[in-house]
């Protein structure tokens, strides 16, 4: 699958690293030269800089023949117009905006013209889920009630070039 990734945040690099290891094509937008660093050297992506808000940068990156899109800055904003670009006028047939404000990324979910994960608000819920369920269950994780792990990728697993690792 091809997929293009804007913003090489901490979020946006593990999801590249997790997606790269599924053998996936990647191709990568920041507009921080500095945040191609934060991968390991010969990652296996085009690498893109530019503003991802900027039709010429999504065509460099191959937004029109992409699977999905992904915008992962740390601005709602660029993410939500973002995807909207690729899905609108690219033709991108999966759209997701990360955002961190709830409400604003409920009402593009209602929308339902792009994906919008807010991921604070998606782990907080799987969380409360597992807890909940520890709680009405307590011998469901080995009679001593304890909430269970949730499986996600541990970051520390996921070296970042020059963040520890």
């Amino acid at each position: 699958m091809k997929i293009v990734i804007l913003g090489l945040s901490r979020f946006g690099v593990q999801l590249a690293q997790l997606l790269s290891r599924g053998g996936h094509e990647l191709a990568l937008i920041d507009r921080n030269p500095d945040a191609f660093e934060r991968l390991v050297k010969n990652f296996p992506a085009t690498l893109v800089l530019g503003i991802g808000i900027d039709q010429d940068v999504m065509r460099k990156a191959g937004v029109e023949h992409a699977d999905w899109f992904v915008a992962a800055t740390d601005s709602d904003n660029t993410n939500l117009m973002a995807a909207q670009l690729a899905k609108v006028v690219f033709k991108t047939p999966r759209c997701v905006a990360r955002v961190h404000d709830e409400a604003r990324g409920e009402v593009f979910k209602e929308l339902g013209l792009i994906e919008v994960i807010c991921p604070s608000l998606d782990a907080a819920a799987a969380l409360s889920q597992s807890m909940a369920a520890r709680t009405s269950d307590p011998t469901s994780a080995g009679g001593q009630g304890q909430v269970s792990e949730l499986h996600a990728a541990k970051a520390q697993d996921l070296p970042l070039r020059g963040h520890g690792a």
